[in-house]
């Protein structure tokens, strides 16, 4: 026993996967590729606790999936709003989910620490 709460499928997970948290999935639109959005963004989310990842569309947005506690996460959207000083961030449309509840399927997986993609 690792101490560490556990993934749906019965693995360990990151403290930030616990039955307390949250998830949150971001798409940020604007001027958020080519501008050290990605890099950025993993940076916040890794200092914030949070576990998921970041990765460019081909539509030219950025997608985030987030995962841990409603504080961290909120940290983390209202830093999407606003990027690096490079990103001209015109919306971010933001789906979350309760804590103890999991991301969709089709958002897995759910790497620890936060990883770019």
């Amino acid at each position: 026993m690792t101490g560490r709460p556990l993934e749906p499928d019965g693995t360990p997970g990151s403290p930030a996967t616990g039955p307390t948290a949250g998830w949150c999935h971001l798409r940020v639109l604007g001027r958020v590729q080519g501008v050290g959005y990605r890099l950025s963004c993993q940076q916040v989310a890794r200092q914030l606790g949070l576990v998921g990842w970041v990765r460019n569309l081909a539509d030219g947005s950025v997608e985030v999936l987030a995962i841990g506690p409603d504080a961290a996460l909120a940290d983390l959207v209202a830093w999407c709003r606003q990027g690096p000083p490079l990103a001209e961030v015109e919306r971010v449309d933001v789906r979350q989910g309760p804590a103890g509840t999991a991301p969709p399927a089709e958002l897995a997986p759910f790497p620890d620490p936060f990883s770019a993609r």
